[in-house]
């Protein structure tokens, strides 16, 4: 298990600590967690991963008020649970500054769902890869998403 994962469970947990530097959390992810995370297949709550973050990330004392918030939303699919409650849950966090990029893999992804989801621009706010094998690409996307611009 990564030194940084807590757990991987069908609900969303929060599996790196939030006080280190967003570019040492996504390198550390792609080079330790995502591939030991098991792949258990069928169900994809994207409602709940964004309401935690919602609820217990971005509030006090965890936030940072002189720091830009992210959520980075990865998945292999659509959400298939609370579905109607993706969309409603990501303009929240919208509303309140919340910038989220989303990362999926697969082949034949909705990205206009995926669109409506992550922040504005979509074209930069959404990448995908067609495989696992290319999760360098999404990788090196998400740093320069995330890290463009920051000292």
């Amino acid at each position: 298990m990564s030194k940084y994962a807590e757990k991987y469970t069908y609900t969303p947990t929060i599996t790196f600590p939030i006080s280190l530097p967003l570019s040492v959390i996504i390198t550390n992810l792609f080079q330790e967690g995502i591939w030991r995370i098991p792949y258990c297949g069928g169900r994809t709550n994207i409602a709940s991963a964004l309401r935690l973050a919602r609820t217990s990330v971005f509030v006090s004392p965890f936030d940072r008020q002189d720091a830009p918030n992210y959520v980075i939303l990865l998945t292999d699919g659509s959400a298939n649970v609370e579905a109607d409650q993706t969309l409603p849950e990501a303009m929240r966090l919208k509303i309140q500054g919340t910038r989220i990029i989303l990362g999926a893999v697969g082949q034949n992804l909705d990205t206009t769902c995926m669109g409506a989801i992550a922040s504005m621009p979509s074209d930069s706010n959404v990448l995908t890869v067609d495989s696992f094998s290319r999760l360098d690409q999404l990788q090196r996307g998400l740093l320069e998403a995330t890290c463009d611009g920051m000292e």
